[in-house]
């Protein structure tokens, strides 16, 4: 466990970096549902959309040309399928919220008074990490709370560090030891772990970039999506 102390104002200037423990599991579900609904919502909405829109297209394009004819089996098979795509799309949107939570590979930052305002969670793979899930409750930003957490969970990782960032965070990340890579120079366990982020044109130019952490060896190139 770490202890921070700053000098602010209005807030008793300690803070705990310790790893999660089972009873913070409420705690960090609070923290997921904040990241998603203040960093991640545009994103997951584009996927829903791009991924089912074309559904909603044929069938619409062949209920035209059924209007007449009354409902026929074209129309039944189609209505299955918008329906299982709709059920599909809310079961992406909302898993988040109802599936359960790994607390164990979470860090948290925690104030004195007992109050959990950030986390992160690390993925350990056989040659490699990923780092994600990095969140500060909006009230508890510009303190160095979320620089301070990298570090900690940085210390605690002994193979080559990999995450996802919206472009927004780019320089944050930067200043905190990442490099940008492509997609291409990714290792295949990251690809797979980041293939929704995959850059693809059906996302319509979503800023997400691609690091690595620069104290292991990698190339730097930028790619967005």
């Amino acid at each position: 466990m770490t202890v921070i102390k700053r000098k602010m104002t209005q807030v008793r200037p300690f803070f705990k970096l310790r790893t999660a423990k089972a009873k913070d599991v409420k705690y960090i579900r609070k923290l997921i549902y904040g990241l998603i609904y203040n960093e991640s919502i545009e994103f997951y909405l584009r996927i829903i959309v791009s991924k089912f829109f074309f559904v909603f297209i044929i069938a619409f394009i062949l209920k035209l040309i059924h209007l007449h004819s009354g409902i026929t089996i074209f129309d039944v098979i189609f209505t299955i399928i918008v329906v299982v795509y709709l059920i599909r799309s809310l079961f992406f949107l909302f898993h988040p919220f109802y599936s359960p939570v790994n607390w164990k590979k979470y860090k948290l930052i925690e104030s004195d008074r007992g109050l959990i305002v950030g986390c992160t969670a690390i993925d350990y793979y056989k040659h490699c990490s990923i780092l994600g899930n990095l969140y500060v409750k909006k009230a508890w930003r510009k303190r160095g709370l979320g620089s301070a957490l990298l570090k900690f969970s940085i210390k605690k990782i002994d193979r080559p560090i990999y995450l996802v960032s919206k472009k927004k965070n780019i320089n944050f990340y930067k200043r905190n030891g990442f490099i940008l890579v492509s997609w291409e120079d990714l290792p295949s366990t990251v690809k797979a772990s980041f293939k929704i982020y995959q850059p693809h044109p059906r996302l319509w130019g979503y800023p997400l970039c691609f690091m690595q952490y620069k104290g292991h060896n990698t190339v730097a190139f930028t790619y967005e999506i």
